[in-house]
């Protein structure tokens, strides 16, 4: 067993002791984590405008700094020319430096129609009866080296990653071990986009952790969460916002954030395209000095 598996306690009561690595805030390098959103919200477009902001522009005012760092975005869900005008839309809010960086640092992979799959069934199995490596364990070996020298790999959906049966408990914590096992092996933090319950939103429960479809071993494995959800009628009566527009709204919020104190919470806005940027709400002025200067702006929190 590899002596790292050990905490030498004289070490840490001493202090010597290195900070933790966060790639994103509470999301530890080597870590996995979620994001969770119901059907047509926006997951991919949020997506594009993270790993934006991490690689060249902070476009959704949540205090991201760009950094130079390899990021990969893998989707399961999208074909190549929705990407492509996806990013065409996001590429009119960049200059040409934020366009190069963005270029430089990011990789977007479609394998839309390919069906990969980590896992079959609650064991993983790594040769088959023929005595090659099986399906899943390529695959395995495939995210893995996508991980290598990454900072984030997204991997978009899970239910599309593994054909086990998701309500299954067993089956998902193995599944959640294997992406564990990679990102631990790579240094690179790994999130999986995932889908809520059926009515979960309607029941004003969309942004609770608890609302993640499937087996509670996707919500209690993971050590962040963070969910969206569009904004709801009461939000937009309270934002002034006309009901046939909330849905060019949408809340995002940290749902399970385990190693970082601090709120993460924000709302953004649909720009042409459907690029999700940082809105324009304004609170509803509380004092007269507010009410002089028309409420005040909503502020993001990451």
């Amino acid at each position: 067993m590899n002596n790292n598996t050990k905490l030498d306690i004289n070490k840490s009561f001493a202090g010597e002791i290195e900070p933790l690595d966060m790639v994103l805030p509470g999301l530890l390098a080597g870590s996995v984590g979620s994001l969770v959103a119901p059907g047509s919200t926006g997951k991919g477009f949020f997506i594009n405008s993270l790993l934006c902001s991490m690689t060249s522009k902070d476009v959704i005012g949540m205090g991201i700094t760009p950094q130079d760092c390899k990021v990969t975005y893998i989707t399961a869900e999208d074909p190549l020319q929705v990407l492509e005008h996806r990013i065409c839309a996001l590429g009119a809010l960049l200059n040409q430096i934020e366009r190069q960086f963005f270029s430089d640092r990011v990789d977007i992979i479609s394998l839309a129609g390919r069906q990969p799959s980590l896992l079959t069934d609650k064991i993983p199995v790594e040769i088959g009866p023929d005595g090659k490596p099986t399906t899943e364990a390529r695959w395995r070996r495939w995210l893995e080296q996508i991980c290598q020298g990454k900072r984030l790999v997204i991997i978009d959906t899970l239910r599309r990653f593994h054909s086990a049966e998701e309500n299954d408990s067993g089956a998902m914590t193995v599944l959640l071990q294997i992406i564990e096992g990679i990102a631990q092996r790579t240094g690179a933090a790994i999130i999986f986009t995932h889908h809520t319950k059926k009515g979960s939103t309607v029941n004003g429960l969309g942004l609770d952790a608890d609302s993640s479809r499937g087996s509670g071993a996707l919500i209690y494995n993971v050590r962040w969460q963070l969910n969206m959800q569009s904004m709801t009628t009461n939000d937009a009566d309270h934002f002034g916002v006309d009901h046939d527009r909330r849905r060019k709204y949408v809340q995002v919020f940290g749902s399970k954030i385990n190693y970082d104190d601090r709120g993460l919470a924000g709302w953004l806005m649909r720009k042409d395209g459907g690029i999700l940027v940082e809105s324009d709400l304004v609170e509803p002025p509380r004092t007269l000095h507010e009410l002089k200067n028309g409420g005040r702006c909503v502020k993001n929190s990451f």
